[in-house]
């Protein structure tokens, strides 16, 4: 839906949208960067990409950031294809009021269709479903349940190994996904 933006709106380019979804990514697994002999002091050098590295000029005040580091520490987990079922938004139907006259919608308006693991899902973004919303769609079976029920956290895909029929996932919580059932998008991230 293209709206006509207001008078004063400035476009902004595609590299500076991929660069903020990037960076609002990476401060989701790892937070702002601070620094650890200020505890519990966050800094406002979140806005770096890459730890430890400064975008300041040597020699100035603020460049003395090569002693931050991360906020928070992500953990890699390793799940088996088999425990895991990935699903992907296929289709959404009109609005009734889009539907020709006397027409009735003959299916879900939502609909989602299995993913199969494979090479593909190397640095998507998962959304990891909230346990409740898994339960009220194996009991209904419609999408809606899945797709417009809150997530429980997003997950980010590192590594497919087909070999061994297991991905390797990073978490920002130590242990198991609240649940087994993960949505994926057109989002993608490589650290």
């Amino acid at each position: 839906l293209n709206i006509q933006p207001s008078g004063g709106v400035v476009k902004r380019s595609d590299d500076f949208i991929r660069y903020c979804r990037s960076r609002a990514i990476k401060r989701y697994f790892y937070g702002d960067l601070v620094d650890p002999s200020k505890k519990g002091v966050s800094s406002l050098a979140s806005s770096a990409l890459q730890p430890g590295r400064s975008s300041e000029a040597p020699g100035s005040a603020s460049a003395n950031r090569t002693n931050l580091v991360p906020q928070l520490t992500p953990f890699r987990l390793q799940i088996q294809f088999s425990k895991i079922k990935i699903f992907r938004l296929s289709s959404m139907s009109l609005a009734k009021s889009l539907l020709p006259v006397a027409q009735q919608q003959t299916t879900d308006a939502i609909q989602v269709e299995y993913v199969e693991c494979n090479e593909s899902l190397k640095h998507a973004l998962l959304a990891v479903c909230h346990p409740a919303s898994v339960h009220a769609y194996s009991q209904s079976n419609r999408a809606r349940d899945l797709l417009t029920a809150g997530v429980a956290g997003f997950c980010s895909v590192e590594q497919v190994n087909m070999d061994t029929d297991m991905l390797e996932v990073l978490s920002p919580c130590t242990g198991s996904l609240p649940s087994d059932t993960l949505l994926i998008g057109d989002v993608s991230w490589t650290e």
